[in-house]
């Protein structure tokens, strides 16, 4: 067929890269969704343990309303989610693109036009 008379490369072509990129964009997301998850979780349950204790006085109950580090931990994961991906993604496209073009136009100026 068509493929048995294509040359044979090793080499990474860049719909290869698109697909492995395309694919790990919601594997990375469902990780960090679910971090966000197991964190939430984890404080409610946290949460849960204090609440079923006798406040002495008015500053442990203070003390224990304050921000965790785990609500820490979720705004970091929200800020990567929400920030940095969309930023790799746009650099990943654009830079896709631009050495894409770059190699097609590169290669059809190589071409001799004065035969």
């Amino acid at each position: 067929g068509i493929n048995a008379s294509l040359p044979t490369t090793n080499n990474l072509k860049h719909i290869e890269l698109w697909l492995i990129f395309s694919m790990l964009l919601p594997f990375v997301e469902i990780l960090i969704q679910t971090y966000i998850e197991w964190q939430l979780n984890k404080a409610k349950r946290t949460k849960g343990n204090s609440d079923n204790r006798d406040f002495a006085n008015i500053e442990q109950l203070e003390n224990s309303t304050k921000e965790k580090p785990s609500n820490k931990k979720v705004k970091a994961a929200k800020y990567i989610l929400h920030g940095v991906k969309p930023v790799i993604v746009i650099i990943f496209i654009a830079v896709f693109w631009v050495i894409g073009l770059n190699e097609k136009y590169s290669h059809t100026c190589l071409v001799d036009h004065t035969s």
